[in-house]
């Protein structure tokens, strides 16, 4: 392995390593610099205490495997879910027909229900555009100064919806 890989891959297994011991791992806190010294040696024997490994200090394969799976797990859990993008295609004026049916109504119908400031329980979720829908559609869109008056699901009221659900939701969890 070149010098400057092995580097790379030395400074890779300290940040795991900083990484566990702020999340409360017992093993000494050390600052990734790709250089593996007698400190990275010592979080390393402590990791594999804790996992119920030879303490060698050394990062062997089970070492590595081990390491990078609790990363990975403690990334998971830190960092926000995945967003989706229900689109499989560009939304187009078929998604604004009266009547249409498909799951992008249904996730519209649970993003209106959603947004209780608006009073749009009534709603059904069953991904027609039906009245009661485009009744919505057409009053979210009036309060977001979109023309709209149609009652359509179209991209600009698609993204005034979204950012309006993911706002509303950001403050009200768990609603």
């Amino acid at each position: 392995m070149d010098t400057r890989r092995k580097d790379l891959v030395i400074y890779e297994i300290q940040t795991y390593l900083r990484e566990l011991y702020k999340e409360g791992e017992v093993i000494p806190l050390i600052t990734p610099d790709g250089i593996y010294g007698d400190l990275t040696a010592e979080a390393v024997r402590a990791f594999q205490r804790s996992e119920e490994l030879p303490e060698s200090g050394e990062v062997d394969f089970v070492t590595w495997e081990r390491l990078t799976l609790r990363s990975r797990a403690i990334r998971t859990q830190n960092s926000p879910p995945e967003s989706i993008s229900p689109f499989d295609t560009l939304l187009s004026e078929a998604a604004s027909i009266s009547g249409d049916s498909f799951d992008l109504i249904s996730i519209t119908q649970i993003m209106l229900r959603a947004l209780h400031v608006y009073d749009y329980l009534h709603i059904s979720v069953n991904g027609k555009l039906d009245e009661a829908t485009s009744d919505a559609l057409k009053d979210f869109s009036a309060r977001n100064k979109i023309d709209n008056p149609n009652g359509d699901l179209n991209k600009e009221v698609w993204n005034a919806l979204a950012i309006a659900y993911s706002q509303y939701i950001l403050k009200n969890p768990g609603e």
